[in-house]
C-alpha cells in the first residue's frame, strides 16, 4: 500500500504539462488498440467512461479536472460534468471490470496512468479516487 501512496504522490507532484504529456501518451497507446476491438466510437466511449468514473469517484468535479478534460478531449466543463454525473450513477467497480476484463494488464496499466493523471490534476487524490484507482490497478 505504501508503494501505491508514493505513486499517487508522485503524480500529484507532476506539473500540469507533465500530466498532460503522460495522458496524451496514454491516449496514443489506448485509442488504436480500443479501435481494433470496437471501432472508433467504442474506443472514445471506453476512454471517456473510465475517465468519468475516475473524476466522479469523489463526487466532485474540480475546475482543474474540467480544464484537463477540455485540453485532452475538447470537452466543455458542462460536458465533463454531465459525463461525471452519469458515471457517478453507475457502479464504478463493475464498470471497470466490464471495460477491462481480467488479463488485460497492459490496457489496465495505461488506463490507470490516464486516470491517475486526471485524479492528480487538481493537486490531490482523495481517498475515494484512491479506492477507484486501486480497483483499476487490481
Amino acid at each position: 500500500m505504501t508503494d501505491l501512496k508514493r505513486m499517487f504522490q508522485e503524480y500529484v507532484d507532476l506539473s500540469e504539462e507533465e500530466l498532460l504529456e503522460r495522458a496524451q501518451a496514454d491516449l496514443r497507446f489506448l485509442m488504436p488498440v480500443l479501435e481494433k476491438v470496437g471501432g472508433e466510437n467504442a474506443s472514445i466511449a471506453t476512454v471517456l467512461t473510465a475517465v468519468a468514473l475516475a473524476i466522479a469517484a469523489d463526487g466532485k468535479l474540480s475546475g482543474r479536472e474540467a480544464q484537463f478534460a477540455e485540453l485532452l478531449f475538447d470537452l466543455s466543463a458542462e460536458e465533463t460534468y454531465m459525463l461525471a454525473q452519469a458515471a457517478a450513477d453507475a457502479d464504478a467497480l463493475q464498470r471497470i471490470d466490464e471495460l477491462f476484463p481480467a488479463g488485460e494488464t497492459l490496457m489496465r496499466a495505461r488506463m490507470l496512468d490516464l486516470c491517475l493523471c486526471f485524479a492528480a490534476a487538481d493537486g490531490s487524490i482523495p481517498p475515494e479516487e484512491q479506492a477507484f484507482l486501486l480497483r483499476l490497478a487490481s
